[in-house]
């Protein structure tokens, strides 16, 4: 079985489950980033607009975010077309000196929009994400996720929302905050496994899980299993808003995670 196919049937239940979308789940093949079709749900106001695209512009083009954010802005705020894109360009981490650009770029983005918000554990999660990941081993999924959490770019992307949404970060709702980051670990990992198991790379989920059982399909449905019974628990939050908030963030990282040039690079290759 493709587990690409397994991604796309979840993603397809998640999506049937009633949340008033709105796109059809198959034109997202044509997309190259989900923002345009999350903001009309959840954001209302130019100053979200701008907070949720230059975090979205920040985190996956960041080689020429500060050039082309004007253009993704006015992509994104067309949201009655289906047929808008993200700005191009490659992700590429030795373009630059990127710690040292995305550390600068991040104060640059967050010091209007209460800066005092970010922890120190969010920034140091930059040089981390870079320098460190190839040089770990981890001995269980425990240790792997308690790492990512403090890792993962997805982070700065729900401070910018939380804070253009006026939520309590993160202490109000922390914990909905780390199981959402949780959940677009586990989609993240298992798009991009194909191609980090070409590179050698050992920084994922999976490769955690098959040194405990051989079975990939059975690895896969324990991870799509963890992320369907979060996105189930999102539903039951009784804060409105929050609601929106985590089950948009998950169904549009399911897409972007099906088209993204970052993983989709070897899609057509099967998975072993």
């Amino acid at each position: 079985m493709i587990v690409e196919d397994v991604i796309h049937k979840t993603a397809n239940i998640a999506l049937n489950m009633g949340i008033d979308w709105r796109y059809d789940f198959n034109t997202i093949k044509e997309q190259m980033l989900w923002a345009p079709y999350i903001l009309p749900k959840i954001l209302t106001s130019e100053k979200h607009l701008y907070l949720a695209c230059f975090s979205v512009t920040y985190l996956f083009y960041v080689e020429d975010a500060k050039v082309r954010y004007k253009d993704f802005v006015h992509h994104a705020m067309d949201i009655h077309s289906s047929r808008a894109t993200a700005p191009k360009g490659e992700y590429d981490r030795n373009k630059y000196d990127i710690v040292y650009y995305y550390e600068n770029l991040l104060q640059e983005t967050l010091s209007p929009f209460n800066y005092e918000l970010v922890h120190k554990d969010l920034l140091d999660f930059l040089p981390t994400e870079f320098d460190g990941n190839q040089e770990k081993h981890f001995s269980s999924m425990d240790d792997y996720l308690n790492e990512r959490l403090k890792n993962i770019a997805v982070h700065i992307f729900f401070i910018m929302l939380y804070d253009a949404l006026n939520l309590n970060f993160p202490t109000e709702h922390d914990h909905y905050f780390r199981k959402a980051v949780f959940n677009i670990l586990i989609f993240n990992d298992l798009h991009s496994y194909i191609k980090e198991k070409a590179e050698n790379e050992q920084y994922n989920a999976l490769v955690l899980l098959q040194k405990e059982k051989n079975d990939i399909e059975h690895n896969v449905q324990e991870l799509l299993q963890m992320a369907n019974d979060y996105l189930l628990a999102s539903y039951e939050i009784k804060d409105e808003l929050m609601r929106e908030v985590l089950v948009a963030a998950q169904l549009g990282n399911i897409a972007w995670g099906s088209t993204c040039r970052r993983y989709g690079v070897m899609k057509n290759l099967k998975w072993q």
